[in-house]
């Protein structure tokens, strides 16, 4: 689904209506769908441009709201540390545009 979408998390942090003013949605197209991840079967979600991942992906997302021009979806941004990996909460903001 071709959608803009809109990070509400910054490291598991809600950012303010001050700071979402100021973050740039991206355009592309969100799949949710099963993958392999460290060794697992797990569901994620991206936001891809051809092959490119234009957001950082989602693990385990949940579709927490739906209406006609827009969607949230909800999960587990992994961020990799010096000492293994990290998961900070992400909510993604998909909404209808204009091509």
């Amino acid at each position: 689904m071709h959608l803009e979408v809109t990070p509400l998390f910054d490291k598991g942090r809600r950012l303010s209506k001050d700071e979402l003013k100021h973050v740039v949605p991206v355009r592309g197209d969100v799949t949710i769908g099963a993958v392999s991840w460290n060794g697992r079967t797990v569901y994620e979600a991206t936001v891809l441009e051809g092959k490119n991942h234009l957001l950082p992906r989602l693990i385990e997302p949940t579709v927490t709201g739906v209406a006609t021009i827009a969607m949230h979806i909800e999960g587990f941004e992994p961020n990799k540390s010096p000492l293994g990996w990290v998961y900070y909460r992400q909510c993604w903001l998909c909404r209808e545009h204009n091509r």
